[in-house]
């Protein structure tokens, strides 16, 4: 689903849920959260490459070779 396709249900929900989080994200130790983000980096740099490439070229009608950008 794309945000312009989104509900005002479906809008509330999600910032309902964000809220929700957001004081279990703000107290876990600064160490965790950076392990987070590494290990997304990781993912994203490695095991799914291809397939946010292939989206970004699907969603923003890049060419292929720039969608490393």
């Amino acid at each position: 689903m794309f945000e312009n396709e989104a509900d005002p249900a479906t809008v509330s929900a999600a910032i309902e849920g964000a809220l929700a989080a957001k004081s279990s994200w703000e107290s876990m130790p600064w160490q965790d959260r950076v392990a987070i983000f590494l290990k997304a980096a990781d993912l994203v740099s490695g095991k799914y490459r291809y397939k946010l490439m292939a989206a970004t070229m699907l969603g923003q009608a890049r060419q292929r070779w720039r969608t490393h950008w």
